[in-house]
C-alpha cells in the first residue's frame, strides 16, 4: 500500500482564518457611523428645505393677503347700462351735428361760389355814366339788391338787360326798382334795383 503525502501543502494553500470579533465589531460601528452621517446629513437637508418651504409659504401668503387687499379696495369694474345708454346717445346726437355741420358747410361753400361768380359777372358789366355804389347779396346769392347813380335814367334797363344777357346772378329777376334825384347833384339820378329770390 503506496501512500502520498503533499510537503507542500502548508506553503502552497493559504489556510483560512478564522472570522475575528473585533473585525466584525469594528465593521458595524464603520458602518454605524457612516449611517448616522448620512441620516444627519438627510435631516439638515429637510429641515433646509422645510426652512425654506415654509419662507416660500409665507411670501406667497403676503402676496394672496396684498392681492385680497387690493380687490376689496379697487373691485371690478362692471358695465353700467345706463352709462352706455347715455354714451350711444351722445355718440349718436355728435354724428348729427357732424353731418349737420358738414351739410351747412358744402351749402355755404357752394354758396359763396356762387356769390362770387355773380361778383366776377358783375364787374363784366360796364354802362357809361352809371355805377353802384353798393352791392348786396343775401340767400346764396339769390336775394339781389344794387344801389347806384347815373347820369341819365335810361342807362338803367340797359344795365338790368347786361346782367340779364350774361346771367350775373342766375338768371334773377329785379322786382323793384325805385328811382330819386340825388342830394348831391341834380344832374345824378340815385337808384336801388331789388331781387327777393324770385329766380327763372
Amino acid at each position: 500500500m503506496n501512500q502520498q503525502i503533499n510537503l507542500y501543502q502548508d506553503i502552497l494553500i493559504e489556510k483560512t482564518a478564522p472570522f475575528q470579533f473585533s473585525a466584525a465589531l469594528k465593521l458595524v460601528v464603520l458602518i454605524g457611523v457612516l449611517a448616522g452621517c448620512f441620516t444627519g446629513y438627510c435631516y439638515w437637508q429637510v429641515k433646509d428645505s422645510s426652512q425654506k418651504l415654509l419662507a416660500v409659504q409665507q411670501v406667497e401668503r403676503e402676496k394672496q393677503d396684498k392681492v385680497s387687499e387690493l380687490e376689496l379696495k379697487f373691485p371690478e369694474r362692471t358695465a353700467d347700462p345706463l352709462l352706455i345708454e347715455k354714451i350711444a346717445h351722445q355718440e349718436k346726437q355728435l354724428a348729427g351735428q357732424k353731418d349737420a355741420v358738414l351739410y351747412f358747410a358744402n351749402q355755404h361753400r357752394s354758396g359763396n361760389e356762387l356769390i362770387s361768380s355773380s361778383l366776377h359777372g358783375l364787374a363784366q358789366v360796364q354802362v357809361k355814366g352809371l355805377w353802384l355804389t353798393r352791392v348786396l347779396l343775401g340767400a346764396e346769392g339769390k336775394q339781389v339788391t344794387l344801389s347806384g347813380l347815373t347820369i341819365n335814367e335810361v342807362t338803367i334797363p340797359d344795365f338790368v338787360r347786361s346782367l340779364g344777357d350774361r346771367h350775373v346772378f342766375g338768371g334773377v329777376i329785379f322786382d323793384n326798382l325805385t328811382m330819386t334825384r340825388s342830394q348831391e347833384s341834380d344832374r345824378l339820378v340815385s337808384f336801388t334795383l331789388n331781387a327777393e329770390g324770385n329766380g327763372q
